[in-house]
């Protein structure tokens, strides 16, 4: 798998998207899990995305959030509805994902935004939208910044989230709460967004595609440790991540001096 090749079946343009969709109708709705919002169409979907990939690739290695999870070296990882309480409900934000790896190493992603029918596709340094390869420095730098939140997050994770909140305030930057990770990072990629906050990344959604932009000297990762030894990111344009890290280090020194 090249970066062409996944560009041209992955792209806004390619029939992959509309062939693996499913029209949302009051059936297909049924909750099947309800901690995560998985219903049928998750379900359905995912079965559509395995088969068209492997139809398209002669893949055997495709692995989806919903059928065995179990890592992978070198395949697919997808994700077929990223945000699926927002898709039950109908409220626009929500995406699907299709990660590729090699050697455990994420090579490419593709996000696909379901309200607005575009995908973004990137190896982590060259981006691909609409039709036409950019760099992030075409796009203006936006104030806004992403926030993830999922009702199912431990204690210790969702006060860190708030006092997250607390350093955004103190930054001065505009904060969004999607509950949906690959519809934020779409943002962050086509400029909608300055950066994104996951305290919490999902190895079918944001982990791969974060772990592909480290790569990219456009964006800047900051881990973010919580007190039970894990980690999560705040991943953004550089001006932006630079206000987070000058609230951080007047933190730093408040505490040094208590």
């Amino acid at each position: 798998m090249n970066w062409k090749l996944f560009c041209h079946l992955f792209a806004s343009t390619s029939d992959f998207w509309q062939t693996t969709a499913v029209r949302r109708r009051s059936e297909y709705l049924t909750l099947l899990d309800h901690v995560d919002g998985t219903t049928r169409a998750d379900k359905m979907v995912s079965s559509a995305m395995i088969q068209n990939i492997k139809a398209l690739v002669g893949e055997d290695v495709v692995v989806s959030s919903e059928e065995d999870i179990r890592d992978v070296s070198t395949g697919f990882v997808i994700d077929p509805i990223d945000g699926s309480w927002n898709y039950k409900y109908d409220y626009p934000a929500c995406c699907r994902v299709v990660s590729y790896l090699e050697n455990s190493q994420v090579k490419f992603f593709a996000i696909f935004n379901i309200a607005d029918g575009h995908c973004v596709c990137s190896n982590g340094t060259d981006f691909f939208h609409n039709s036409q390869y950019y760099t992030l420095n075409d796009k203006d730098i936006s104030p806004l910044v992403a926030v993830m939140y999922n009702t199912h997050y431990r204690k210790h994770i969702k006060q860190q989230w708030l006092e997250c909140l607390t350093q955004l305030t103190l930054s001065d930057l505009n904060i969004r709460v999607s509950g949906s990770p690959s519809f934020d990072l779409y943002g962050l990629l086509t400029g909608q967004m300055g950066g994104i906050i996951n305290l919490s990344p999902h190895a079918f959604d944001a982990q791969p595609i974060i772990a592909c932009l480290a790569n990219s000297s456009h964006v800047v990762l900051r881990k973010i440790n919580n007190s039970q030894g894990g980690y999560g990111y705040f991943v953004g344009r550089p001006a932006v991540v630079k206000k987070w890290d000058l609230v951080m280090e007047n933190n730093d020194e408040k505490n040094r001096h208590c």
